[in-house]
């Protein structure tokens, strides 16, 4: 590989940065410089010192965030690698719109792009989904962060579920999705105009969309998929044109990083030397 190619890894709901210990290790060993970190309240241990706001932060100054540690661990602009997964994978494609010019190639794990999350479209069938399971599963969550910002109570009500729902951390649904659920709420409804809350959302055709060479994996047995099929469909359409993008479907869950950790590094390797000689803003079929 070129000589220290960053690796950025970005972590999902309720992970830390050593969700990606199988990946830091391989990629460190082959001459990759491999930065992890850990996003605001998801392991307050990890931010010994800080004081992060207790209501979280917006999309928006995530990605901020994310990008001013792209600007110190890549001073001389060759491009980053940005890899991620469930929200990481979310919070990259919004720092991948708002900040194209940062990044060289983007590897997202399990979760692709999202109409009605990543854009201002939202389907039937995508309302229905988010109705469920927000009423099976994130609603349980928010309503749990909620309680735990109520002085004394909310420590008794939240510590039998902090090992598993960290509610300290489900700010992200609370920033993050809200918009999505009130427009799908409002297709559910009869509402076709809401207001919306981010600066950043894709405008343009979805298909090609990263613009830098993607490779998407994702586990083929949840019983929901987190993307687009018509996405899915694009991507491997890209591959067959030699973009230098992929997508592959591994036999495993929500982890494919940590359940087909040797399947997942070939892929990823094989895709990063492929692109290896790409400069930023670049597809394969712009070789230098």
């Amino acid at each position: 590989p070129q000589s220290g190619q960053v690796l950025l890894f970005l972590h999902g709901f309720p992970d830390d940065a050593t969700v990606w210990s199988n990946q830091v290790a391989h990629f460190s060993a082959l001459g990759y410089r491999c930065v992890t970190c850990t996003l605001p309240h998801y392991n307050d241990a990890h931010h010994s010192g800080i004081q992060w706001r207790a209501l979280g932060y917006s999309n928006d100054e995530i990605c901020d965030m994310i990008c001013g540690l792209v600007k110190r661990i890549d001073p001389s602009g060759r491009g980053v690698v940005l890899v991620g997964h469930d929200f990481g994978s979310v919070y990259s494609f919004f720092s991948l719109m708002k900040y194209p010019e940062f990044f060289k190639a983007f590897v997202t794990f399990d979760v692709g792009y999202i109409r009605g999350l990543l854009s201002r479209e939202v389907s039937a069938g995508a309302a229905w989904t988010v109705f469920l399971y927000f009423l099976i599963y994130q609603g349980l969550l928010i309503f749990i962060w909620l309680c735990s910002l109520i002085p004394m109570f909310g420590k008794v009500i939240t510590c039998p579920c902090r090992l598993v729902l960290k509610p300290a951390s489900i700010y992200s649904y609370w920033h993050l999705q809200m918009d999505y659920w009130a427009r799908c709420f409002a297709h559910l409804s009869g509402i076709r105009s809401v207001p919306d809350k981010f600066a950043c959302r894709h405008e343009g055709s979805f298909t090609d969309f990263p613009g830098c060479p993607t490779l998407f994996i994702w586990g083929t047995k949840k019983p929901m998929m987190l993307h687009d099929k018509e996405w899915e469909h694009a991507m491997q359409k890209r591959a067959r044109e030699d973009d230098g993008s992929r997508a592959h479907g591994l036999p495993c869950f929500h982890y494919p990083m940590k359940e087909q950790p040797a399947e997942s590094n070939k892929l990823m390797q094989e895709f990063l030397l492929d692109v290896s000689s790409l400069q930023v803003g670049s597809s394969k079929s712009k070789r230098g």
